[in-house]
């Protein structure tokens, strides 16, 4: 489910650095899911994830994301926090209460723009593994995919 690196890679990572050519190769291999009920960031999302060579698919609920993730393995999920109808908070609860344990594994990352140390907290204890504030910068998204997927 994570992005893994082959034994060999791991080890001459320790001793000089990611090979860049394994882990372009690794991020041919990634699917990421993109919820957000704003059609232009998801756009903007997955333009982002695809300019790192990641495969990206977009939905716009919440309820649409739990039929996919039924349907397709991701290796890691990004969510928006505020969406009609089903938010990301309640989304997230949803997934990490399906019965798979590919599914209590699963990286998930919250988008918001309320971000406090209070309201992190709150979405770490419902089950993300990474918060990123909006407007979205390529920066901190990069840090929170290498979080989520490296270590």
């Amino acid at each position: 489910v994570l992005l893994k690196l082959s034994g060999e890679a791991l080890a001459g990572e320790k001793k000089t650095g990611f090979d860049e050519a394994v882990v372009t190769e690794v991020a041919k291999q990634v699917k990421a899911l993109v919820v957000d009920d704003s059609p232009v960031n998801c756009k903007l999302v997955a333009s982002l994830l695809k300019s790192y060579g990641m495969q990206a698919k977009t939905v716009e609920s919440g309820e649409e994301a739990i039929e996919e993730l039924h349907t397709r393995k991701y290796d890691f999920v990004i969510l928006d926090h505020m969406m009609p109808v089903k938010g990301g908070i309640q989304t997230a609860k949803e997934i990490r209460q399906l019965a798979d344990p590919y599914f209590e594994l699963l990286p998930l990352l919250v988008m918001t723009s309320n971000i406090t140390e209070e309201s992190k907290q709150i979405f770490y204890d419902c089950g993300f593994s990474e918060v990123i504030s909006k407007p979205i910068k390529e920066e901190e998204l990069r840090q929170a995919l290498a979080h989520c997927m490296f270590l």
